[in-house]
C-alpha cells in the first residue's frame, strides 16, 4: 500500500551514536495544526524542529523509525494527549 506515511520534517545534521541514550518529546496540537519535535542527549537539547504546521493530521498512530541501525533500545516510551501549550 502506498502513501501510508507523510514526511513533515527532516534533520540530517546529526547521526545516532551507538549505546547512547536519546530522549525525545513531540508536542502535537491538532486543534491548531501544529507540532514540534525536541531531541535530547542527556540533558542537552540537540534538535528543535521549530513549529511544524499541518492541519490535516488530527490523530492516528505514532511510529518509530530507525534506518536499521544496530543496537537500538527503545525504552520509557509514553504518549499522552493534552490541550495545554
Amino acid at each position: 500500500l502506498l502513501f501510508q506515511a507523510t514526511l513533515l520534517w527532516h534533520d540530517s545534521s546529526i547521526g545516532w551514536t551507538p549505546k547512547v541514550a536519546y530522549r525525545w518529546l513531540l508536542h502535537h496540537r491538532p486543534d491548531i495544526g501544529t507540532m514540534r519535535f525536541y531531541l535530547y542527549q542527556g540533558n542537552n537539547q540537540v534538535i528543535d524542529s521549530g513549529n511544524i504546521y499541518d492541519s490535516t493530521l488530527k490523530g492516528g498512530r505514532l511510529g518509530l523509525f530507525c534506518f536499521s541501525q544496530k543496537q537500538i533500545i527503545w525504552s520509557n516510551v509514553k504518549y499522552s494527549c493534552s490541550d495545554d501549550v
